[in-house]
């Protein structure tokens, strides 16, 4: 487990998408940030579309930015590897398409 760290990596890409998933992981014994896990992710559309990708460490928080293609529910699933632990977490997000 690392101390969380100033600055961090943002790719040109995320800036242009138009949303974008941010996480804090925190050990619940030592209140500490975790800053050094490895975060996946599935995103389905409404009509079953699947982007997979990775939330990247950025300074105080993990991020990925996307692009809703359809309007209605986003399925989302985070699988989160640490301390030699693995964890899944699923919620939905029912963000609007911005150039639909």
């Amino acid at each position: 487990m690392k101390h969380a760290a100033k600055g961090g990596t943002h790719s040109e890409a995320a800036h242009s998408d138009s949303h974008t998933l941010m996480m804090t992981l925190q050990d619940t014994a030592s209140e500490e940030i975790i800053t050094d896990a490895k975060v996946n992710c599935m995103i389905v559309s409404p009509s079953g579309i699947k982007e997979a990708g990775k939330l990247d460490w950025s300074g105080d928080h993990y991020g990925k930015g996307f692009n809703p293609k359809g309007k209605g529910a986003y399925q989302v699933q985070l699988v989160i590897e640490s301390g030699g632990m693995e964890r899944e977490a699923k919620f939905e997000y029912g963000g609007t398409c911005i150039n639909c």
